[in-house]
């Protein structure tokens, strides 16, 4: 069996790592369970999605910066 010519290494390695890229986003994807845009259950899934990320917001920004109150934080306001 002949050897596989040096010339073919970069393209071999090119493809295995396309590979694995796009296996790493399929397994990403897969994680997320599927959103419609008109179910009432998904909309208010994406919600309390918000909510959560705000009230995570808040106690961070309590926490560093000792901001307790949202007119004491001027982020929002920001242009």
């Amino acid at each position: 069996m002949p050897a596989t010519p040096i010339d073919l290494y970069p393209f071999v390695i090119a493809i295995l790592a396309v590979a694995i890229v796009a296996a790493a986003v399929e397994l990403r994807a897969s994680r997320h369970a599927p959103v419609c845009p008109r179910c009432a259950h998904c909309r208010f899934e994406a919600m309390e999605r918000k909510n959560r990320a705000e009230r995570e917001r808040r106690d961070l920004s309590k926490r560093l910066w000792g901001i307790d109150d949202v007119e004491d934080d001027d982020r929002t306001r920001r242009p």
